[in-house]
């Protein structure tokens, strides 16, 4: 028994290492476009927080900035997923061309990777000295 299934358990293990292997890639991607992101725009958020915003308004600009990209980038592949649904489920044993809770719960699980890859770059820009980005910039 355990031979006769063990190309599958093989093709699974390699299938989920290289799931897990495509969400750290894009952790690390949002974080480092964020990051970018928040270096190019000190000078604006130090002149924001001279202005009087506050570190949590400050953080949840950037926080909402950043979500706004990946809630468009979730749009676009869920209507990936539809287009090529057929595809897919000729390929996945067992799940529709439209299987819901599996969408629901990879789209929740890269909403949690993206809020993870920006809470590092938005409390670094909320943490901005006015008086230095406005002497640097």
């Amino acid at each position: 028994m355990s031979s006769s299934i063990g190309r599958h358990r093989f093709t699974a293990l390699l299938l989920s290492g290289l799931a897990g292997f495509a969400v750290l890639l894009a952790a690390i991607g949002i974080y480092g476009i964020v990051a970018y992101s928040v270096s190019q725009r000190r000078y604006e958020l130090g002149v924001r927080m001279a202005l009087g915003a506050g570190r949590g308004r400050v953080l949840s600009l950037v926080l909402r900035e950043g979500l706004g990209v990946v809630i468009v980038g979730l749009v676009v592949g869920l209507a990936g997923v539809v287009v090529l649904g057929q595809v897919l489920a000729s390929m996945l044993v067992g799940i529709g061309s439209l299987d819901v809770p599996t969408l629901t719960a990879v789209s929740a699980l890269f909403l949690g990777v993206a809020v993870v890859a920006l809470v590092v770059p938005a409390r670094r820009a909320a943490s901005i000295d006015p008086t230095e980005a406005l002497r640097n910039g």
